[in-house]
């Protein structure tokens, strides 16, 4: 019998569970752990599900997200959890990434972490920084396909790489925008590596040596999510808005979805409900139907599109603020 596909949303209100139909349309969904602001959801190679709270609470599904157990109670000393991901060849290998900045790993699926102190030791941390009252975190965790190197994203730092599983770190800021949203390696190439800042999208086809700041076809620059279409390297989407976080429950986030069939070269909004008030957050590309894709906003807008991000459609509305989405199979 055939695996159910799902698209779990980590929200500011637990996980909603969404079927995914054969044809792409989505079923009713299901909400599990109400009541938890969730930051990340990320799904290990073995298909093994992992959630973060804010407060730095790690929960784990082993049935694609129908049921979750707390496995961990939280990190030392931390304000919250900004980002989790698993590692993308190694079962149960995790990183989380806290405010203030520290990066964490765990080997057993989320029961126990060690931190990975080279990154809070590194010099680059004089200059890391943002507003009170918060702390500069982790925004970002990117791995290549190997899970060889992996790349760190700091809000607001910068980035850094790591090539020997975070034992030391290699500062990957120069030319690049300080404020770090994301990081996405290409699907062909480890080297290849765009960052989505709150100054603008840049792309590096040195490892982070030397940035570029794309803007041809870019009216907007609060960049946050950005997907590969069918592990296209030169197919992308991405989304912007023209306005930063305080200004979205009042003004709105102005925010559209872009896509490029040229590697970022140049690019061309998307058809759809554009302006969006909420900002995306995160774009999802479904793994058998790679001109799949859906998008999640920080107002509780699911989108979906049919054609690689070309055009796009609302999906569902009026959830709980979305943070990450994956997809999973049961």
């Amino acid at each position: 019998m055939p695996a159910s596909c799902f698209l779990i949303l980590a929200t500011q209100d637990g996980i909603c569970r969404f079927p995914i139909r054969p044809e792409g349309s989505l079923g009713p969904f299901e909400q599990t752990l109400r009541g938890i602001a969730l930051e990340a959801v990320s799904r290990d190679s073995f298909g093994t599900l992992y959630a973060g709270a804010d407060k730095g609470k790690i929960y784990r599904s082993e049935n694609g997200g129908q049921k979750w157990q707390e496995v961990f109670k939280g990190f030392p000393k931390t304000r919250g959890l900004w980002s989790l991901v698993a590692h993308p060849i190694r079962p149960r290998e995790i990183y989380a990434g806290l405010e203030p900045v520290s990066l964490w790993i765990s080997r057993d699926g989320g029961d126990h972490w060690e931190e990975l102190i080279a990154l809070r030791d590194h010099p680059a941390a004089k200059k890391w920084h943002f507003y009170d009252p918060m702390k500069p975190h982790i925004r970002a965790i990117a791995f290549d396909r190997q899970g060889e190197r992996v790349y760190v994203g700091i809000e607001v730092g910068g980035a850094l790489t790591s090539r020997d599983g975070g034992e030391t770190f290699e500062d990957r800021s120069h030319g690049v925008d300080e404020d770090v949203h994301a990081l996405q390696v290409a699907p062909d190439n480890p080297d290849h590596l765009f960052a989505m800042t709150g100054g603008g999208l840049f792309r590096s086809r040195d490892g982070g040596h030397r940035w570029k700041k794309l803007t041809n076809g870019l009216d907007r620059w609060y960049m946050v999510p950005l997907a590969f279409v069918a592990n296209n390297p030169n197919a992308l989407c991405v989304g912007a808005g023209n306005t930063p976080p305080p200004a979205w429950r009042t003004r709105g986030a102005d925010a559209a979805i872009y896509w490029s069939g040229d590697g970022g070269d140049r690019w061309s909004m998307a058809e759809g409900p554009f302006p969006l008030r909420g900002m995306p957050s995160s774009i999802m590309t479904h793994p058998e139907n790679p001109n799949h894709l859906f998008v999640g906003t920080s107002d509780g807008v699911l989108l979906r599109s049919t054609d690689g991000g070309k055009s796009w459609s609302v999906a569902a509305e009026r959830l709980p603020r979305i943070e990450e989405m994956v997809i999973s199979y049961q």
